[in-house]
């Protein structure tokens, strides 16, 4: 069995409560704005995982990649995210973004998709076919591929305001299987920022100026989904927001992940209101 090692940090599990979750000091005192917007959801939305780093030479191309696939063009079809890996950052330039759950992610897949390494720019998608990030040609024929299939679990993301306070972005997630399942499905939400800018100092890269989007800045469990049709979830979340993230820029998206094979099997997403 494949340990999820990126699921079950202290922070994850106090942050994350079944319904009626309530965080001290968060509750709404007057009615605000919701910072999130949620997406058109189309039947099968498709999750693109990419792995890279800032410090990585070849990943430049993947990370346009991943900005392009959040555009208009794409938009509710398919949820980027980039995951920054840290093996990278021994060789001169430490990654702001990068984190060691991140490269276990990562290494978790190598071993669900029977591969002998990790590399980067890989792109996962659909948590069932991998190829380089680079390569727009097979990363467009994965989506169409993944795209094409029905998806066993329907989610929605409802976004609730943000009450007096900006430190804790709230949402509800509904999820519901509409057909039966090997298992019983995770249900995973991913904070991510986008419009990140970075001087690099060093390395291979040295000088540059990097932008990056659909950053992942947290990883958790919301709750497990029965694996019988008919079966539905509803739970409030509340995750805490650091100081360092602009509220402006964050999304959330969610996704329903096999806990084995880790494919993931229906998904959905609540972008920054713009």
């Amino acid at each position: 069995m494949i340990v999820k090692r990126w699921l079950l940090s202290t922070a994850a599990a106090a942050a994350v409560m079944a319904i009626g979750l309530r965080v001290a000091g968060l509750n709404p005192l007057t009615p605000a704005r919701s910072a999130l917007a949620a997406m058109p959801a189309p039947d099968n939305p498709v999750v693109v995982e990419l792995f890279t780093s800032q410090g990585c030479s070849s990943c430049p191309p993947a990370d346009r990649l991943i900005s392009r696939l959040g555009g208009p063009d794409w938009r509710g079809r398919v949820i980027p995210l980039a995951f920054h890996v840290e093996y990278w950052d021994r060789l001169g330039w430490r990654d702001p973004f990068s984190s060691a759950k991140w490269t276990t992610r990562q290494e978790e897949y190598a071993h669900a998709l029977g591969l002998n390494g990790t590399y980067t720019p890989q792109i996962v998608v659909g948590g069932a076919r991998e190829c380089v990030g680079s390569d727009q040609a097979r990363v467009l024929a994965a989506i169409e591929e993944a795209g094409g299939a029905p998806q066993a679990v329907k989610i929605a993301i409802a976004p609730e305001p943000a009450g007096s306070g900006r430190n804790a972005l709230r949402f509800k997630v509904n999820a519901r299987a509409a057909a039966d399942t090997k298992r019983d499905q995770q249900i995973v939400a991913a904070v991510f920022e986008s419009g990140l800018k970075t001087r690099i100092g060093a390395g291979e890269r040295d000088g540059e100026t990097l932008i990056n989007d659909f950053t992942v800045r947290e990883l958790v469990v919301v709750c497990e989904l029965g694996h019988s049709a008919g079966t539905e979830r509803s739970v409030q979340v509340a995750l805490p927001i650091e100081a360092r993230w602009s509220r402006d820029r964050i999304g959330v998206a969610v996704f329903a992940q096999d806990p084995m094979t880790l494919k993931i099997d229906g998904a959905a997403i609540a972008a920054p209101r713009q």
